[in-house]
């Protein structure tokens, strides 16, 4: 592995993640299987994901015997910081959910499951309530208590701190406060779902607060570590090349009791190392595959290549630069969406681990509350295909043909988001428009979530994405209410009135789902956002391990705890 260590050091990048919707970017022996549930995913709500002619699963082969240890590419790269303040991105969480957990977690099906919470309920409208599990234990043998809730969520509070879950979710708590040794009562500003769902997250995920106030700052560092209730302990950080985790002799959840004895993660965010460290089983394993390495792996008898469901997706974000200037009129940008050949990118750039979107931030999946409305909400909308007869004829229309050309962001280091915007351009190219492809460093990219100037020297941005859960107004609190994630500075007091309702909707997920669908169709009718692909999790793991969970959700859930021998 060193060889490995001596590439990477110089390789590290960091990708902070946005919570809008957004753009694309993932024995011996043995051919690769893709376990399904079905023979075939070929509409919205079949299984758990079902994207248009994708076989996807959130199931493998469960593991049958212990491993010694296993080594996995966090293929992000580096984490910024393991505290929960910092840690919201795929390199943060895909170590932090199997050491820390939350009051809830997020089940590879999307489900809501109660964790550190043994129950939860909503009191009153504004007032939840969560029974904090009696009998866990902090790995230095201290118990859970109320107090270490209460602290540990008014971190995020407070914004001296900077925590990346104030806004929006964060700013929605009025107080959070013990009403009993085990019982904690959060109350919300306004009704809010969503404040519950986020309990889920790094916003309800729990240390131990004497050891978070002993070690300050450093907590969650190289050199502060962690204190919390998982089924694996913090063991070391190896800054440059690893963080190790140990299992947890002592895990309070019997049937979540790891089968490995020591988990290493290496930073290997270079897409060629992780695909030749997979290849000849240097690592054993990673979630979000490289889509440059899905054929190879695909056809590898190294081990396993599957698809799952996610909440990660594809998109063209306008800037407020662009919907003032050359996008402001809406035929463009409908033209635009029109132009692109989305199954051509799904294709090439991702090697057919990709499908179409349709244009709402609905994404096809089985959503774990009324799933049938969403699931017909999206096919009722158009498919995704090109037309480019339509298109120029919206451009004409709109008298844009051979204007100013648009500047489109893309991160740099990605052939994915380089094949894709190959595609954009060649589309745009057809119907009369021009655009201009700038390669923006990982770093500066980052900036563009968080310091609206910097990307407001572009018109648009490709982006790959996620949500934190399946609820769609997930996407509407980024994109489509106030906030410096809001690319364009959206603003509809209906959608607003309706995202707040049917957060007020109580026990009835038929009429929240309704109102969700609204608010849903009305701010994308706008085309603030463009989607172009739904993106599945790709997931691989070697020829002698086996058991994790497919699906997206890994990045809030003790995944690897079902990681272990395959037997073959």
């Amino acid at each position: 592995m060193t060889h490995i260590k001596a590439e990477v050091d110089g390789l590290r990048r960091r990708k902070i993640r946005r919570r809008l919707l957004a753009a694309g970017g993932r024995v011996g022996g043995i051919v690769i299987a893709v376990i399904f549930i079905v023979t075939s995913l070929t509409a919205c709500g079949s299984g758990t994901g079902g994207a248009a002619g994708l076989k996807i699963s959130s199931a493998t082969p469960p593991a049958t015997g212990d491993v010694k240890s296993v080594t996995w590419a966090d293929s992000h790269g580096e984490p910024i910081s393991l505290d929960p303040l910092k840690a919201y991105n795929y390199a943060e969480n895909t170590v932090l959910g199997n050491a820390c957990e939350a009051l809830l977690s997020i089940a590879p099906d999307f489900t809501l499951q109660p964790r550190l919470a043994s129950s939860y309920k909503r009191v009153l409208p504004t007032v939840w309530q969560y029974n904090i599990r009696k009998g866990v234990r902090f790995w230095d043998g201290a118990p859970l208590t109320a107090a270490d809730v209460v602290y540990s969520i008014q971190r995020h509070l407070d914004p001296a701190n900077a925590s990346y879950y104030l806004e929006p979710f964060g700013q929605q708590i009025a107080t959070v406060r013990a009403t009993s040794p085990n019982t904690v009562q959060i109350t919300t500003k306004r009704p809010s779902q969503i404040v519950n769902e986020m309990m889920a997250t790094g916003l309800g995920t729990v240390g131990e607060a004497k050891y978070i106030q002993a070690k300050g700052s450093s907590y969650g560092t190289p050199r502060g570590g962690l204190m919390c209730t998982g089924p694996f302990e913090f063991g070391k950080w190896v800054p440059g090349q690893s963080i190790t985790l140990n299992r947890n002799p002592n895990y309070w959840d019997k049937a979540m009791i790891p089968r490995i004895q020591q988990l290493e993660f290496r930073f290997i965010d270079d897409q060629s190392l992780l695909t030749n460290a997979l290849l000849s089983g240097e690592i054993d394993g990673t979630y979000e595959v490289p889509a440059s390495a899905v054929s190879q792996l695909r056809n590898s008898s190294a081990g396993h290549f599957y698809l799952g469901p996610a909440l990660n997706n594809v998109a063209l974000l306008p800037t407020l630069t662009g919907i003032r200037g050359p996008l402001k009129d809406i035929r463009v940008r409908q033209a635009l969406s029109l132009a692109i050949d989305r199954q051509g990118v799904a294709q090439t750039a991702y090697s057919g681990a990709a499908s179409p979107i349709r244009s709402t931030l609905i994404l096809p999946i089985r959503y774990p509350f009324a799933p049938k409305q969403f699931s017909d909400a999206y096919k009722s909308l158009p498919s995704p295909t090109q037309n480019l007869d339509k298109a120029k004829a919206l451009i004409q229309q709109a008298g844009a043909e051979n204007g100013q050309p648009l500047t489109m962001a893309i991160p740099a280091t990605d052939p994915a988001s380089t094949q894709t915007a190959n595609a954009v351009v060649s589309g745009a190219k057809q119907i009369g428009l021009r655009i201009q492809v700038k390669q923006v460093q990982p770093t500066d990219f980052d900036n563009f979530f968080f310091d609206p100037k910097a990307r407001n020297k572009f018109d648009l941005a490709l982006e790959n994405n996620f949500a934190d859960f399946a609820d769609p107004l997930e996407f509407i609190a980024y994109a489509g209410l106030p906030g410096v994630q809001n690319f364009t500075n959206y603003e509809n007091p209906k959608v607003t009135s309706l995202y707040y309702a049917a957060q007020n909707t109580g026990h009835d997920q038929q009429k929240r789902a309704a109102l969700t669908i609204q608010a849903v169709k009305i701010f994308q009718d706008s085309l603030q956002i463009i989607p172009v692909l739904y993106t599945p999790e790709r997931l691989f793991m070697g020829s002698g391990i086996t058991g994790a969970p497919a699906s997206f959700p890994y990045l809030y859930y003790p995944w690897a705890a079902k990681v272990g021998a395959s037997g073959k």
